[in-house]
């Protein structure tokens, strides 16, 4: 015969049984809200930590500058640029930019002996404003005379600099009797090389560069150039 459990007794054990499942269940709502907050902490953490890094990396960017034309076009794939002075003998010419080596088959114990002597590098020359040329060859330049200019090669002469080896681009003579130079002598220029190429070296057309911001420049696909002038106006009309 099977014993009568007291009701009492019965409603205690339902109620110890209730209070062991509520336990349970703020237990694991701790534990939940605990593990959200370490989630949403270290969330916070890295968003904090990538948005220090961009503003730290593009913070510089925002006040760096770069060389346009006048008309604000920056100068072409085949333009040339460089400050513009006159040589001793009278004749206009205009001294380069200098030039970082880089290339794979560059060995520093082969231009070690060329160091400070007039060389050949045979080459990509870079896009106006980049330094940065790919070198295939450098051998001492022939008789110590430059070639006509080349889209080819650049004529200088080889130093050793912070930055690895540096080309010093030999001084460019020009023909500019199709441009007015003097006014633009000791500043820095955009110029438009003829062909043929000579020597001196006929020039189409010249125009000085001045410098231009970050907020001053339209955008453009080459980053280094790009800017935010359309957007600022966009804004200010809407």
């Amino acid at each position: 015969m099977a014993e009568n459990v007291p009701p009492k007794a019965s409603s205690e054990t339902a109620s110890r049984g209730l209070r062991r499942m509520i336990r349970r269940r703020k237990i694991a709502d701790g534990v939940f809200a605990a593990l959200g907050i370490v989630l949403v902490v270290a969330s916070l953490s890295v968003l904090v930590a990538l948005f220090g890094r961009l503003a730290a990396d593009g913070f510089g960017r925002l006040w760096e500058t770069h060389e346009v034309r006048p008309n604000g076009y920056a100068p072409a794939r085949f333009d040339i640029i460089g400050v513009l002075r006159r040589g001793d003998d009278g004749t206009v010419i205009l001294q380069r930019d200098s030039l970082v080596i880089s290339g794979e088959n560059i060995d520093a114990a082969k231009l070690a002996p060329l160091e400070g002597k007039a060389v050949l590098a045979e080459g990509r020359i870079p896009s106006p404003g980049q330094r940065v040329m790919e070198v295939e060859a450098v051998s001492a330049l022939p008789d110590g005379k430059a070639p006509r200019f080349s889209r080819q090669n650049v004529p200088a002469v080889l130093r050793r600099g912070e930055e690895g080896w540096i080309l010093e681009p030999v001084p460019l003579r020009l023909d500019v009797t199709t441009a007015e130079a003097e006014p633009l002598l000791g500043r820095r220029v955009c110029l438009t090389p003829g062909r043929p190429y000579g020597d001196p070296l006929r020039i189409e057309s010249m125009d000085r560069l001045v410098r231009q911001t970050f907020f001053g420049a339209m955008p453009s696909r080459d980053p280094a150039r790009a800017g935010i002038k359309s957007a600022i106006v966009g804004s200010i009309l809407v």
